[in-house]
């Protein structure tokens, strides 16, 4: 009786090092660390920036008439 409560002593701190173990895998230190998180936010502004800033040069080309379109305005609209 003694041998089989000290195996199922065993057989817990076992199970309870795995949960500890898992679950700080599956932790933000792990998963998502706030310096990723942060690197992905400033990411996303930027490229959202980029996105932008195409989409007007677009809405900008659209609304000229094609006689108007020259190196000169295009170069002008990108900048």
């Amino acid at each position: 009786m003694w041998k089989d409560s000290v195996v199922k002593f065993h057989q817990i701190k076992q199970e309870n090092a795995i949960k500890k173990f898992v679950d700080r895998l599956n932790s933000k230190e792990f998963v998502n660390p706030q310096t990723r998180v942060d690197i992905f936010t400033t990411m996303k502004e930027e490229q959202q920036k980029l996105y932008n800033q195409r989409l007007s040069l677009v809405e900008q080309l659209n609304e000229t008439h094609p006689k108007f379109l020259t190196k000169e305005l295009v170069s002008n609209i990108s900048d």
